[in-house]
């Protein structure tokens, strides 16, 4: 069965009840202290000076504060979803997600690290980069910290790595149509937490013989994310 893994928008970690969650998987929480631990060593280099994890562990507030800064932490939380899903199941046939800006789909397909991706340079070009890219496809201007999304789809290559197919796309459908009856996917796993394409209604998946899941929910170790953040707040529905 071909699986293709999507890193989707995580609009669910502004809620805090999420995030201090999360922060509780042991994958997710080494990769915080990996990243600090990087942008440390950068020092002055580093386009951080935040302690990320106290970040994470504040009120949603202190969270909203800085927009690239929260950007950073979700490819972090996602980094760490990612490789707790490669340990148990192997790598995936595809990858797909956001090549702009901050982009976890970056460091998982070979593209980038993590160093390059705390690193001051970075930090500073990117928002500038793609604000020229909005200007040539006749866009609003964006705001500081916020990029265009455009998404990309992966395929594994003979040498374990990953290579670009198809056309990039700003709608998210397109490319998962494509990996479906092009690629022939027969399981599409959000990292997550929350799927947002899912409740977007951009693509419905219903018309094909699929499976779609998150990578929270196949973990039967994992069992306990969902009902917990649902005993915290019972009018979030962001889990499948």
């Amino acid at each position: 069965m071909l699986k293709a893994v999507i890193f989707s928008d995580l609009h669910s970690l502004d809620f805090s009840d999420i995030r201090h969650n999360v922060i509780r998987i042991p994958e997710v929480l080494n990769k915080v202290k990996e990243a600090q631990e990087i942008s440390d060593k950068l020092g002055e280099d580093s386009g951080f000076h935040e302690d990320f994890y106290s970040v994470l562990a504040s009120d949603n507030t202190i969270y909203n504060k800085n927009i690239k800064l929260k950007s950073v932490l979700s490819t972090i939380i996602q980094l760490g979803l990612y490789e707790r899903y490669v340990n148990k199941n192997g790598q995936p046939d595809f990858l797909m997600g956001d090549i702009n800006g901050v982009s976890p789909l970056a460091i998982c397909s070979g593209d980038s690290d993590l160093e390059s991706l705390l690193a001051k340079d970075t930090c500073e070009n990117v928002v500038g980069v793609l604000s020229l890219v909005g200007d040539a496809m006749n866009e609003q201007p964006l705001l500081s910290g916020v990029t265009m999304s455009m998404h990309h789809s992966f395929k594994k290559s003979e040498d374990e790595g990953y290579e670009k197919i198809g056309d990039p796309a700003k709608d998210m459908g397109i490319l998962i149509q494509e990996l479906i009856e092009g690629q022939g996917v027969k399981q599409l796993i959000d990292v997550g937490p929350g799927s947002s394409w899912l409740s977007s209604g951009d693509f419905d998946h219903s018309m094909y013989d699929i499976q779609v899941l998150e990578s929270i929910n196949m973990d039967p170790m994992l069992s306990w994310f969902w009902p917990y953040v649902r005993n915290q707040n019972q009018s979030l529905d962001l889990a499948n």
